[in-house]
């Protein structure tokens, strides 16, 4: 299944990002820490989403740039969003390409779980409840997921299995370079 060769093709740069954030989400300890990270990603989801829309072929996008504001605005609701956004995004020129961002989109709200358990321990007493964006599905995750592959093992040629890879490659490591960027 191309699933299987997809994930095969990303394992470095899934990986590559994976170190680089886990250390930023082990350090949330208060809520200011959440939104301010929440604030910077939505620097990176909102305009790489907005890049992704033309390409989507009528997939329906759970909007994670919309989730983060929700989550923000929940905790801080005077928030205004920022004026200043990334700017070094991957190249979506192809449905395929968009295809591989997806992926990365979707994929993360599997870790998101985690993701959500360990702050919800982390912010224990914090009264901090926001976690649309790392667990916008819930208990439907699963099911999701497994939809979402459906969609990607659907019949591809070699040229646009390569650009799912590239768009997902390219997604992982622009999400890194940005995540380097914060302090």
């Amino acid at each position: 299944m191309f699933s299987d060769e997809l994930k095969q093709g990303t394992a470095v740069a899934h990986m590559d990002l994976e170190r680089k954030m886990i250390p930023h989400l082990k350090k949330i300890g208060s809520k200011m820490d959440y939104v301010r990270l929440l604030n910077y990603l939505l620097r990176f989801y909102h305009p790489l989403e907005e890049r992704l829309t033309p390409y989507l072929d009528g997939y329906p996008l759970q909007s994670h740039a919309g989730n983060i504001l929700n989550d923000i605005r929940d905790m801080d609701p005077g928030y205004r969003e920022p004026a200043q956004w990334a700017s070094h995004l991957p190249v979506i020129d192809s449905s395929a390409k968009a295809l591989g961002v997806l992926y990365v989109l979707e994929g993360s709200t599997l870790g998101g779980q985690v993701i959500t358990k360990m702050l919800t321990k982390q912010l224990e007493g914090t009264g901090v409840a926001a976690f649309r964006f790392y667990n916008p599905y819930d208990n439907d995750t699963m099911p999701q997921w497994k939809l979402f592959k459906e969609r990607i093992n659907q019949p591809l040629t070699s040229s646009q299995q390569q650009a799912v890879i590239a768009g997902a490659n390219e997604t992982f490591n622009s999400l890194n370079r940005w995540i380097s960027l914060y302090e």
